[in-house]
């Protein structure tokens, strides 16, 4: 183990990010829709990718479509507010979204009744596919490709990401030369959404890649399911104990300390460092985070270290 990491975290200052549709990539949506290539496909749309232009966009099926434009103004959200603050010391990122097109569209003869748009990110380097990282004791990585036709991504455990980035040159893994790092900045990532967006990311999944010709990083992916803060019906302990969602309140959504990914818990990999990557935005938050957001990253940290011997935080 080694030695907590000061990153020296100092807000950038930067103006609000422009994430509008850039025009320039509308003849990829249009005369040439047919030709982006599938590359992943979830529960929530398929995904292509044009080869050229770094973009690529999900296709909406109806039973999505019109939860999409909250869901794109979540993640716009999200990602303006990760980039409030700058570090180059740190590799992490939320991918860049671009727009929200409601309308039908066909690719391929498939009739769709919309489209996400986003920035797109690479497998990482003696990759086929994303890494997904699973750092929580509660759930065992297959350390394997999850779906078909195509796959989801490569998921993987502590063990399975340690020999990977062992593998890699320095000059490409920078910051990540163990999984204790990867999982501080996981840490970063979460609190950074909660701290600076005012928003809980629940369902999220955090993937290694890297964009064109750059290198590896820490995504932050599937954001749909995010909450505001002021959406939590149950107060901040739904934060750390899920919320349950759908038709009559059927469906359980884990909070973070049941996270299938996130190392929350004693025994998962790295958790005192996904702890230290979360309270150095807390201590470097400064003015542009707002008391709601301190507030709940506070208790969230409170409940991530209290957990085992806290029957309150456990019981909600």
């Amino acid at each position: 183990m080694e030695e907590d990491i000061d990153f020296g975290f100092l807000e950038g200052g930067k103006e609000k990010i422009d994430t509008k549709w850039d025009p320039r990539y509308d003849d990829v949506m249009g005369t040439y829709f047919n030709e982006l290539v599938e590359i992943g496909i979830g529960g929530r749309g398929m995904t292509v990718a044009d080869p050229v232009t770094d973009v690529l966009a999900m296709l909406l099926p109806i039973d999505y479509f019109e939860e999409a434009e909250l869901d794109f103004e979540n993640h716009r959200e999200i990602y303006q507010a990760v980039h409030l603050f700058q570090n180059d010391a740190i590799q992490v990122d939320i991918l860049r979204p671009l727009t929200y097109k409601k309308g039908p569209v066909k690719w391929k003869g498939e009739q769709f009744y919309g489209y996400l748009s986003m920035e797109r990110i690479y497998p990482p380097r003696g990759q086929t596919h994303l890494v997904h990282v699973m750092l929580s004791s509660l759930k065992a990585a297959p350390n394997a490709l999850v779906g078909k036709n195509p796959a989801r991504g490569f998921f993987a455990g502590p063990d399975y990401i340690q020999k990977y980035l062992a593998s890699l040159p320095n000059e490409y893994k920078g910051f990540f030369q163990n999984v204790d790092r990867i999982a501080m900045a996981m840490g970063v990532l979460y609190a950074a959404m909660i701290g600076y967006g005012d928003t809980v990311p629940f369902n999220a999944e955090y993937v290694l890649g890297h964009k064109k010709n750059g290198r590896l990083t820490l995504f932050a992916l599937n954001l749909g399911m995010s909450i505001h803060l002021d959406g939590l019906e149950g107060g901040y302990g739904e934060i750390w104990n899920g919320r349950n969602v759908g038709l009559n309140n059927a469906t359980k959504i884990p909070g973070v300390l049941e996270d299938p990914y996130l190392p929350t818990l004693d025994a998962d990999a790295g958790q005192k460092y996904f702890i230290s990557g979360m309270k150095q935005i807390l201590q470097y938050g400064g003015k542009k985070m707002s008391e709601e957001g301190r507030s709940a990253l506070k208790k969230t940290i409170y409940a991530i270290e209290n957990y085992e011997n806290d029957s309150d935080i456990q019981g909600g």
